[in-house]
């Protein structure tokens, strides 16, 4: 299960990089705002094995919510990274649920201050990776 997340793609994706389709693991999910209101939102906290983010769930995705729980590995398809209030926040327009309820991986912790240029492997380095990852285990 460790090898399937993404290797410092929280770090990636905190630098701006939308190319990625990272796999990630859902540590966390809640439904934020007004219970009653007619437009349910969703928080997900997610991780690749090392650090932690939050995230919002686009409203049409709010299907996938259910599948989504915690221990569930999910591939983000389109995304786009934003700061909200000083904290940046993935919003996710399109993913696939990869896997559900697997053991949680590492022991992540939320990206600190100035740690987002600091992983080695980040942006284009790490899609390379990943597309090799991918290619070997459908092989």
């Amino acid at each position: 299960m460790a090898g399937m997340l993404t290797e410092n793609a929280i770090v990636a994706l905190n630098n701006g990089d939308v190319d990625l389709r990272p796999i990630l693991q859902v540590l966390d999910v809640r439904q934020i705002g007004n219970p009653q209101s007619t437009q349910k939102r969703y928080r997900l906290v997610l991780s690749d094995g090392v650090h932690l983010q939050q995230a919002m769930l686009a409203t049409q995705l709010n299907e996938k919510v259910k599948k989504a729980v915690k221990g569930s590995t999910v591939q983000l398809l389109e995304y786009i990274c934003n700061t909200v209030q000083n904290r940046k926040i993935i919003i996710i327009l399109d993913m696939e649920i990869v896997a559900s309820r697997e053991e949680i991986v590492g022991d992540p912790k939320p990206l600190g201050p100035g740690q987002e240029q600091q992983a080695t492997g980040t942006g284009s380095n790490l899609l390379q990776q990943q597309e090799k990852s991918i290619g070997a285990s459908a092989a």
